[in-house]
């Protein structure tokens, strides 16, 4: 089963009460039900300080980040839009 990637956008890290300016809120406003609400095993991609990233909730929908959780960093303002889950890899 193949699970494309979801952008995740300011307006969603705003939604969810977070602070665009800090990792943490993006990764808040990819996973908080307020936000982009990530499903469990979903990816979600964002830009954030000239770099990408990439978040895969392994946890219930709507759960904080949680040490379950991945988030991989790729150098460089990318476009993952084709980015998805194919059982237990990273498909870029």
């Amino acid at each position: 089963m193949s699970v494309a990637g979801t952008p995740v956008s300011s307006a969603n890290v705003i939604a969810a009460g977070a602070d665009t300016s800090t990792l943490a809120g993006w990764v808040a406003g990819a996973l908080s039900s307020a936000g982009a609400d990530l499903a469990q095993h979903q990816i979600a991609w964002f830009n954030y300080a000239g770099n990408t990233y990439l978040l895969e909730q392994a946890n219930a929908q709507s759960a904080a980040f949680g040490s379950d959780d991945t988030l991989v960093e790729r150098v460089g303002n990318l476009n993952e839009n084709s980015a998805g889950l194919m059982g237990h890899e990273l498909i870029l």
